[in-house]
C-alpha cells in the first residue's frame, strides 16, 4: 500500500485523556503558588477546568462534532481533514510538527478559513496500529 495515499482514521485515546489530565492538574497546583486572591485563584482554576473538559472532548475522546477524525493527504502537499459531522476540508501542513514514538502533534492551516488547526494522535489513537508507524514515516518524507 503506499503510504502517501492512505487514510489515517483516528478513535478514542486512553493516553491523551491521561496526558491532557496530568497537564491541566499540574496547572492547577502552579495556581495555588500565584500571587492573587482567593477569588481570583478559583477563577483560574474554574477556566482550567472547563478547557480540560473542551479538550478532552474534542482531541481525547473525539467525541465533538468539530473533533478531527480521518487525514490524508493526495500526494501534494495538500491534507484533508474529516470531522465527526462528516465536513472535509483542506489544510496545509504547518510547522511546528512534534513527532515522537508516542505522540504526534500536527499543526494544520486552513485555506479558506485562515484558522489554525492542531491535531494531537497518540500512539492508541490510530484504528489500525500500524497506521501511527506510516504516518511518522510520511511524515519524515514531508519535512
Amino acid at each position: 500500500m503506499n503510504i502517501l495515499s492512505s487514510k489515517f482514521q483516528l478513535q478514542k485515546s486512553q493516553a491523551l485523556c491521561i496526558l491532557f489530565l496530568f497537564m491541566h492538574m499540574g496547572a492547577i497546583f502552579c495556581i495555588g503558588f500565584m500571587p492573587f486572591i482567593f477569588w481570583g485563584k478559583i477563577a483560574f482554576v474554574l477556566c482550567v477546568l472547563v478547557y480540560l473538559i473542551i479538550a478532552l472532548r474534542v482531541y481525547a475522546l473525539r467525541n465533538s462534532s468539530r473533533a478531527i477524525v480521518e487525514l490524508w493527504q493526495n500526494g501534494s502537499n495538500d491534507w484533508y481533514l474529516k470531522n465527526r459531522s462528516e465536513d472535509v476540508e483542506q489544510v496545509l501542513l504547518s510547522k511546528p510538527l512534534f513527532v515522537s514514538n508516542y505522540l504526534i502533534v500536527l499543526n494544520f492551516i486552513s485555506a479558506k478559513k485562515f484558522l489554525k488547526i492542531v491535531v494531537p494522535i497518540a500512539k492508541d489513537a490510530m484504528v489500525v496500529e500500524d497506521d501511527f508507524r506510516k504516518l511518522k514515516v510520511l511524515l519524515k518524507m514531508v519535512r
